[in-house]
């Protein structure tokens, strides 16, 4: 989530010929991109196997994979971190980390020790879930894949011509260019002039927990529980939620990977999350001796009570093997409304950040319940 200094990204919608802010394009005559990102959206959601099919049609480089899966009857969003460009390479592996969270949850639902009833009925049907995911002669077969992002220079206003004529893409709906962002007040923004309650919003319990991965490198899972509908009443129409983790790196060590893009994204391995709409969050605006490891829900008017809501990020192992750890809970909103990456959630000014487990009271690796 933003915070003290106001952007968000400029998400630009094409059709072809390319429209590009600051610039049009026509037929052949194509822009000089200095290595640019963009997200490509596949109309119809495809397999991994058909979304590579369909990049090696281009010269630009892939930077990560983003899709959609059913754990059982939980609708999960992630992203997978390409460490390759060969294409064989590149499946192989994003099988494996799929497979890897799988076996970590697996790993985590045998650790839990919670707590009360309700809340113990919502986690055996996770891991019932998860059960019957691993007992399934191949669970990779239910990774959709929704879009990409690519890097390139000067050639990929090409690449993205080709990807859009296509057939089986049929088009590219959306380009997000991470690059360009702009100025953004507070406008037509509803926000609680004294903030809003928290028990209207942070939720009331969960599990922390920061562990080896089975798929190498070392992940952190939380899980999170609101137990009412009181306890999801502060959630409006374009509310966010960020259920902040930070590890120590005031001595720069981290038990996690610290790595990141120029833009404060961390360069994970993996990420996914049950949470509706997640975006994995950047570290813009945070204080460099705390690393964030965060998934927000950009929609957190859809997070229903007696539900166990999760995320999971893996990660290359980092520069310690031991850490300590904090959580933060944090209410906030979209602006522009109809955005909903992590460039356009921002804290809610009015309502403060609510100290879930004080700094540095987790130990990494462990596993620890806590209450509201």
């Amino acid at each position: 989530m933003i915070r003290k200094i106001s952007i968000i990204a400029l998400i630009a919608f094409f059709t072809f010929p390319i429209n590009v802010i600051g610039e049009t394009v026509i037929n052949d005559s194509l822009p000089s991109l200095q290595k640019e990102k963009y997200q490509v959206f596949f109309v119809q959601s495809v397999s991994p196997q058909e979304a590579l099919e369909v990049l090696k049609n281009t010269v630009s480089d892939i930077v990560s994979i983003n899709h959609k899966a059913m754990l059982g009857n939980e609708l999960t969003e992630g992203g997978y971190f390409v460490q390759t460009q060969d294409t064989k390479a590149i499946l192989e592996d994003y099988r494996n980390s799929y497979l890897g969270f799988l076996n970590d949850l697996a790993n985590s639902a045998n650790q839990n020790t919670v707590l009360d009833p309700m809340s113990k009925t919502a986690q055996n049907n996770h891991n019932t879930n998860i059960k019957v995911e691993l007992a399934k002669e191949d669970p990779f077969k239910a990774v959709q894949v929704e879009s990409v992002i690519i890097s390139g220079n000067n050639l990929i206003a090409h690449d993205l011509l080709k990807l859009s004529k296509i057939r089986d893409v049929k088009a590219i709906s959306e380009i997000f260019h991470e690059k360009q962002i702009i100025e953004h007040k507070n406008t037509n923004v509803e926000l609680q002039i004294n903030g809003i309650d928290p028990t209207k919003w942070v939720p009331a319990q969960g599990t922390s927990y920061i562990h080896p991965s089975s798929a190498g490198g070392r992940y952190v899972q939380q899980n999170m529980y609101w137990n009412s509908w009181w306890n999801v009443s502060g959630f409006g129409i374009n509310s966010t939620y960020e259920h902040d983790f930070f590890l120590y790196n005031y001595d720069n060590r981290t038990y996690l990977s610290s790595n990141q893009a120029a833009n404060g994204i961390p360069t994970v391995s993996y990420w996914t999350s049950n949470l509706p709409r997640p975006y994995l969050d950047t570290r813009f605006g945070d204080p460099s001796g705390e690393k964030a490891y965060t998934i927000g829900s950009a929609n957190g008017l859809d997070i229903w009570p007696f539900n166990q809501y999760w995320y999971y990020i893996r990660t290359p192992n980092g520069n310690t093997s031991v850490d300590t750890g904090k959580i933060n809970a944090q209410l906030g909103y979209r602006n522009p409304s109809w955005c909903y990456t992590t460039w356009c959630s921002f804290q809610d000014p009015n309502t403060p950040i609510y100290r879930l487990i004080l700094a540095w009271n987790i130990s990494a690796p462990g596993t620890k319940n806590w209450n509201r």
